[in-house]
């Protein structure tokens, strides 16, 4: 691929098509990603290379009570109301998967490994050789949790978190900001609309600085009017408007995503109006202190239906698989 760059350009992406290596372990697996630009005076600095590294499939990690567990404790309940937060995102990632199979998760011939973490032991080694992480029971993760998944962001893992779903109070929220560098303050509480049910907006004012769902953006207007939102989070003051993936009605934030603040940037958040906090971000990220390589996404539903029927609708997978 080639690219032109304009006068005082500093960053520029592509995607490139690259062809799966050999198996592993064999001669030759190992592939090298290479970028020159045109020959100047100083040869050594016209090229650049690094090794890409290969996977035969996505290992993620769900942070919650298992399934079979939460299913338990809903007996009695009608079939959907007995679905588990945690059966509607296994279903979100691979459709087809058998619900009954709780145990490890691994669906060894396709390309997601799904594993359970429990929340109360979310550390380091708990997330090792994860990809991305979806916390569906962020109030049940203590310091080491949210350190392990921070470790993970800053590697260049996702981690998505979901209110739980049980929950009225949400005193998780200022651990969550502080941990993952984020300046999206939640509220002690959530809100409720069940009176008036908000819909997902399709039309987006404002660019995301990451723009999740690009690969999806010809299709919203055809899958947010099925959504409706009962019940979600609220925030303490109006997030950054490039982190906001997806509005509801209201203008209230559905899908919140950015890259995790530098550490000391975080720290000094953690007091700070959010003007402060959005001023100083951008200006760490201008001197190129970016902090964590990765993904931190913060969805203002909880996969429940009390809350609201997006785990039943098509737009629930493409949140997830984009």
């Amino acid at each position: 691929s080639e690219l032109a760059w304009s006068r005082g350009q500093s960053e520029q992406s592509v995607d490139v098509e690259v062809a799966r290596g050999r198996e592993r372990g064999a001669p030759g697996a190992a592939q090298v990603l290479v970028a020159s630009i045109d020959r100047d005076a100083l040869a050594g600095d016209d090229a650049a290379s690094r090794p890409l590294t290969t996977r035969e499939r996505l290992v993620v990690a769900i942070v919650a009570p298992r399934s079979d567990a939460v299913r338990a404790a809903a007996a009695g309940a009608s079939p959907l109301e007995r679905f588990a937060p945690g059966d509607w995102l296994r279903l979100a990632i691979d459709p087809a998967q058998d619900l009954a199979l709780d145990a490890e998760l691994a669906t060894a011939q396709g390309d997601v490994r799904l594993v359970w973490v429990d929340p109360a032991r979310a550390a380091d080694a708990a997330l090792a050789g994860v990809d991305a992480a979806f916390v569906l029971a962020p109030d049940a993760l203590e310091a080491p949790g949210w350190a392990a998944l921070r470790a993970l962001a800053d590697a260049g893992g996702m981690v998505a978190v979901f209110p739980p779903a049980g929950a009225r109070a949400h005193a998780w929220g200022a651990a969550f900001a502080e941990a993952m560098g984020v300046p999206w303050a939640v509220a002690a509480e959530d809100a409720e609309y069940a009176d008036a049910p908000l819909r997902p907006a399709a039309r987006r004012a404002t660019t995301p600085a990451l723009d999740l769902l690009a690969g999806v953006a010809g299709e919203l207007d055809a899958l947010t009017p099925a959504v409706s939102v009962r019940r979600a989070l609220t925030l303490r003051e109006a997030p950054p408007a490039q982190d906001v993936v997806l509005a509801l009605s209201d203008g209230s934030p559905l899908l919140l995503a950015a890259r995790p603040a530098a550490r000391e940037s975080a720290a000094q958040d953690a007091d700070a109006p959010n003007a402060a906090r959005i001023e100083r971000r951008a200006g760490a990220e201008g001197a190129g202190q970016s902090g964590g390589r990765g993904l931190v996404a913060l969805f203002t539903v909880a996969l429940d239906l009390e809350w609201t029927d997006l785990p039943a609708k098509p737009l629930m997978v493409a949140l997830v698989q984009e």
